[in-house]
């Protein structure tokens, strides 16, 4: 059980990480116009 909550919890960091690169992509591209 605790093995899983880490598990989640790497797993939640690695969204947020790639959630961020890819609003910044977004809002990168919206400057762009």
């Amino acid at each position: 059980n605790m093995e899983f909550a880490r598990v989640n919890i790497q797993m939640q960091t690695i969204m947020n990480k790639f959630m961020g690169d890819h609003f910044k992509f977004m809002c990168d591209k919206e400057g762009a116009y």
